[in-house]
């Protein structure tokens, strides 16, 4: 029995989950908790669950083909397959936080308590400019551009840190996600129609509570032909949910990426990219996605985050000796039993 044992712990010990995994995993533990919780009141609590077991079931086959093989493809499967399971739990986050009443109108209020106006009302009343329109869509489509590109280009030229880049993004994601599931606004594309700009003129913001359950169609009366206006429409029709608001992940994602790039020191890269930076922040507020706030929130939780990662990747990068800490324990117990 003990050698059984011994030959299962040797081929166990042989796995080594990547940092941004264990962040995947410990994302999908944390969800899988709440959607049992409240499986109640959540309609596709199974779908849920059984997507949590294919997409560790996924990682897990991944790793052990990696520790088999070793081939670089593999490896690279490894980082790709994570980084493309992003795009899945973005808008699953509406399906957990139904639980929850939407809070637009706590955002909406603060802003017009602040500044006394709605933003991202008035700018797209004053900006009508096709061009111009044209551009501050290129903006916001750029937030996946950059978010791949920087991928590769911290692969080819910094390989040594393409992991912590990933497990950078996975860690500030999944914050991010979990802070949507608890706290479901849905930014002003979503909430300015449903309440009538009459309200929003007004500077009256009712409490909707669950009202985007049952109503959760994105719909817009621009009318464009631009490409890029087509683009980020499109992916929102695709992706888009009553969900994620506040903050925006936009302008924290983004803010993070380029913090990353000028502390390992890619200046260049980072002075390339700040003009288009600052188009996508203010094309947040211009196409209605985001409240002014979600962009000062999002500009806060960023430098937050990024502290908290530069803290956690060495906790997560730490090997977890299975063999080790099996026969510690077989020792322990034996030596408690000669006792």
């Amino acid at each position: 029995m003990q050698y059984v044992l011994k030959n299962i712990v040797n081929q166990l010990s042989k796995l080594r989950l990547l940092s941004f995994e264990k962040v995947v995993i410990l994302y999908i533990f944390i969800t899988s908790f709440i959607v049992i919780f409240n499986h109640s009141i959540l309609p596709n609590y199974e779908n849920l669950i059984l997507i949590r077991i294919g997409i560790l079931l996924a990682i897990l086959s991944l790793v052990t083909l990696s520790s088999i093989f070793n081939k670089g493809f593999i490896i690279f499967m490894r980082y790709a397959f994570i980084a493309l399971s992003l795009i899945y739990w973005y808008p699953e986050t509406f399906d957990i936080n139904r639980i929850f009443n939407n809070m637009d109108f706590r955002i909406a209020n603060w802003e017009q308590l602040i500044l006394g106006f709605q933003p991202a009302l008035v700018l797209k009343q004053i900006f009508t400019n096709r061009i111009f329109n044209e551009l501050v869509h290129f903006g916001y489509f750029s937030y996946y551009l950059i978010i791949a590109l920087v991928g590769f280009y911290i692969y080819y030229t910094d390989r040594k840190n393409i992991e912590r880049y990933l497990f950078t993004l996975c860690f500030a994601f999944f914050s991010y996600y979990l802070f949507f599931v608890c706290f479901p606004t849905a930014g002003p594309q979503y909430y300015f129609p449903a309440i009538g700009i009459e309200n929003v003129q007004a500077g009256h913001f009712p409490n909707l509570y669950q009202y985007f359950n049952q109503n959760a169609n994105l719909t817009t009366a621009e009318k464009s032909t631009g490409l890029f206006f087509s683009l980020v429409e499109y992916s929102q029709q695709i992706g888009e949910r009553p969900t994620a608001a506040f903050p925006s992940s936009h302008v924290g994602i983004t803010t993070i990426i380029l913090m990353f790039l000028a502390f390992n020191r890619h200046l260049k890269a980072v002075f390339l990219l700040m003009p288009i930076y600052l188009i996508l922040v203010f094309s947040t507020v211009y196409i209605q996605a985001h409240y002014a706030i979600d962009v000062v929130a999002g500009f806060v939780s960023a430098v937050g985050l990024m502290y908290l990662t530069n803290i956690s990747f060495p906790l997560f990068s730490q090997r977890f000796e299975l063999k080790t800490f099996v026969f510690e324990r077989v020792k322990t117990k034996t030596a408690v039993e000669n006792n």
